[in-house]
């Protein structure tokens, strides 16, 4: 996942399922919701993040989920205008249950050998590192 990306077309079905499995009978249960968001460095070289024309047309999708529909239409026109298009963003429109916790730290090999034995390794032990703070900052 990268910034960039957010609120495409993939995340209203992501987004939708989610909040679907976590309310009515999911809420009786007392299930919580944990995200854990593998955000990766923006990669600025192509054109990708773009798939955002769905929230132009309301008829279909507006139907699946008209709370999350209207309030990914105003993240987009809000970001089109030239504000913050973030997954921290997406986490402050409150779409989620309200006990929803979130792992949104970047997963990133800078400054980490590109090749060979040791950079296999060492990128490894970064993402171990990474899935068990994930782990900790959804545990509930």
């Amino acid at each position: 996942m990268q910034d960039r990306f957010a609120g495409d077309v993939g995340d209203f079905g992501k987004y939708g399922l989610l909040r679907h499995l976590c309310t009515g009978k999911a809420r009786e249960k007392n299930l919580s919701l944990g995200v854990v968001w593998y955000l990766v460095p923006d990669e600025n070289h192509n054109s990708a993040g773009k798939h955002t024309s769905y929230l132009v047309k309301e008829f279909g999708f507006r139907e699946c989920d008209r709370i999350l529909f209207d309030a990914l239409k105003g993240f987009k026109d809000d970001f089109e205008r030239g504000g913050e298009r973030s997954v921290r963003k997406i986490q402050s429109l409150k779409i989620f249950p309200s006990r929803t916790v979130f792992h949104d730290q970047v997963l990133t090999f800078e400054n980490t050998p590109s090749d060979g034995r040791k950079a296999i390794e060492f990128r490894l032990e970064i993402r171990r590192n990474w899935v068990e703070r994930a782990l900790r900052a959804t545990k509930g």
